[in-house]
């Protein structure tokens, strides 16, 4: 479904996915042994860790044209094991990494944009995820993996779903 109402039929696939995802016990181990090694309690250790890991094992490639997919996350974290890396688009990272950070207890929002220059449609997708201890939000952009965490691209319009 194309425009406004595609985007948010979109937002709602991946918060099913992630509602599923975070259950999955391989997929809260995953977040364990990935954050093994910050320091306990640590909300930015742990936070960049999950960022980092899933920028090393992520592949970005379009979807199908006319076609709007999301891959569950226990998918892509199967695509890791068998060869090393997943590969989709900004959904399907956000997707995955939103929940490795939920199922270590991080609040998450996915956030969607309109790009400047490309028309005013709602066209990408990155995370927000909450700092407690700092009270505020940090963007989390997977598609833009020579940019620092807390990076976004710039929009025309935004939009934030809780997930």
């Amino acid at each position: 479904m194309p425009g406004d109402n595609g985007i948010t039929q979109t937002v709602n696939s991946i918060r099913d996915l992630v509602f599923y995802g975070i259950r999955d016990v391989n997929l809260r181990r995953r977040a364990e042994n990935i954050v093994a090694s910050c320091l306990e309690r640590d909300e930015n250790s742990e936070i960049s860790c999950l960022f980092q890991w899933v920028l090393d094992h992520y592949r970005y490639v379009r979807d199908p044209v006319g076609l709007e997919m999301v891959k569950e996350p226990g998918v892509m974290d199967g695509e890791i094991l068998k060869q090393g890396f997943f590969q989709g688009d900004c959904d399907d990272a956000s997707t995955y990494l939103a929940t490795l950070l939920m199922s270590l207890g991080y609040k998450v929002k996915a956030v969607v944009i309109a790009v400047p220059g490309k028309g005013d449609p709602y066209r990408h997708i990155f995370l927000r995820v909450f700092l407690s201890k700092a009270n505020r939000w940090l963007d989390l952009e997977t598609t833009a993996k020579n940019k620092p965490i807390g990076w976004a691209a710039k929009f025309s319009r935004i939009r934030e779903y809780p997930l």
